[in-house]
């Protein structure tokens, strides 16, 4: 997934969360109580493929 199909997925008003998430600042219970389970569950499908093409799931500052 990309980062446009994130934010497309989970909104942009969301995106600030998810950043502090993918950043190690909110625990999945957090992130699950903010945003609901099935953004939680596309952040961390993003989170899962960037780690596999390139060794991190963060997103870049835009």
């Amino acid at each position: 997934m990309t980062h446009l199909e994130l934010v497309a997925k989970i909104g942009n008003d969301s995106l600030d969360v998810a950043k502090m998430y993918l950043k190690g600042q909110l625990t999945v219970g957090e992130l699950t109580n903010i945003l609901g389970k099935d953004r939680t569950m596309l952040i961390q499908q993003f989170a899962g493929d960037r780690g596999a093409e390139n060794g991190g799931g963060r997103l870049k500052d835009c």
